[in-house]
């Protein structure tokens, strides 16, 4: 089943839009359309009669939808797709499955960061940084007002949930996560559940927390650590490089037996030629836990201003000369295009204007960016 999809089968992700004060619901992140739900995701979105045609198409092996060309795209240019890492966790035997087998979840934006290729509507610190998000008609709220996240769960069917996934903002800033963790122990045998954050890693969790989490069959933790060093600091102010160590360590040491661990990092334009130094990070301090188990490094391509298309054709040689033929970053350089001024000017306006909101200077950070992209470094 070549073209098969373990999220178009058995995926929900369920996110509160803070700009819209509305709920919406699709197979994945990833997924292009979004599906508004007012009162019961089984009947506004789980049972929507496209959704279950293209469940259909999918099992019938016709290709995969329009909605879902992030992925199709990502496979083309031979790099690991989303559809394909969660064939390996889901498995490819889901056939119109009655329950949710994964739910993805944003429904706290609180967050104590305002990370570049993030923006206001995930962070509440991102809308105290720009002064144009407090205008009056760009009030967001922190987390879900309309429909309680607590009531709405309670319309999907979880009777087979395999695992569940917190986003934010930042999950475990708030106690939202175990808030919904402890209503679905009501619901399902959470010892074969497996629950994963996305953190930013800045927030240690409690005693309480950490037994907490030995019910479950599994807790995966994904560090969104795209750099190091002051290289890290800017990409996702006001972070401290030092403090993100120390937590990754502390985690290594104090998750329980039942606890995995992984790297999560977003590759775009202020940290693709640097890749290799987040690898020597990783291989010297966090590429095993406690208990033997690997720590994977994992990484997916940015989206957004800071994406690849604002790539200098100067950039594109220096990390084709730096690294070999076989690394993935190589691979993914070779055949990319370059020089798109509407995307360059993109990405420098918006460079500025934060340095100045953020007190913080690109070309002492990127001495590099000077020479590649010398139209813009006046």
């Amino acid at each position: 089943m070549n073209k098969y999809c373990a999220d178009l089968q058995g995926g929900m992700w369920l996110q509160y839009s803070t700009s819209t004060s509305s709920w919406y619901a699709k197979p994945c992140c990833m997924y292009q359309t979004r599906y508004p739900v007012t009162a019961n995701i089984n009947q506004e979105f789980w049972q929507n009669s496209k959704i279950t045609q293209q469940r259909k198409d999918n099992l019938a092996g016709n290709e995969l939808p329009n909605d879902c060309s992030w992925c199709k795209n990502t496979e083309q240019q031979g790099n690991y797709s989303r559809r394909q890492a969660f064939n390996d966790r889901l498995g490819t035997e889901m056939q119109m499955p009655e329950s949710v087998i994964e739910i993805d979840i944003q429904s706290d934006f609180s967050c104590n960061l305002a990370c570049r290729i993030c923006g206001p509507e995930l962070s509440t610190l991102w809308r105290q940084v720009d002064p144009q998000y407090k205008l009056a008609d760009k009030k967001l709220s922190i987390k879900a007002k309309n429909i309680d996240v607590l009531e709405l769960l309670k319309t999907v069917p979880t009777h087979s949930i395999k695992q569940i996934h917190f986003q934010g903002g930042e999950p475990l800033l708030s106690n939202t996560h175990v808030q919904i963790l402890e209503q679905l122990q009501q619901q399902v045998d959470v010892s074969q559940l497996i629950v994963w954050y996305h953190t930013n890693g800045t927030q240690r969790v409690s005693d309480r927390v950490l037994k907490f989490w030995e019910n479950f069959k599994g807790i995966e933790i994904y560090f969104s650590m795209d750099d190091l060093g002051v290289r890290m600091e800017y990409q996702r102010w006001p972070v401290q490089w030092k403090d993100l160590h120390d937590n990754a360590l502390w985690y290594k040491e104090n998750l329980p037996h039942n606890a995995l661990l992984y790297v999560e990092r977003t590759v775009g334009v202020l940290n693709a030629f640097w890749v290799d130094e987040l690898e020597k990070w990783h291989q010297q301090y966090f590429c095993q836990s406690k208990y033997g188990d690997q720590i994977s490094l994992n990484y997916h391509t940015c989206a957004g201003t800071y994406s690849l298309q604002a790539t200098s054709e100067l950039y594109k040689q220096a990390v084709l000369k730096k690294f070999d033929e076989d690394h993935w970053v190589h691979k993914t350089f070779r055949n990319l295009q370059t020089d798109h001024n509407t995307e360059i000017s993109a990405l420098f306006q918006h460079l500025n204007r934060h340095d100045q909101l953020r007190n913080q200077s690109w070309k002492s950070v990127y001495p590099e960016f000077v020479e590649w992209y010398p139209d813009y470094a006046v």
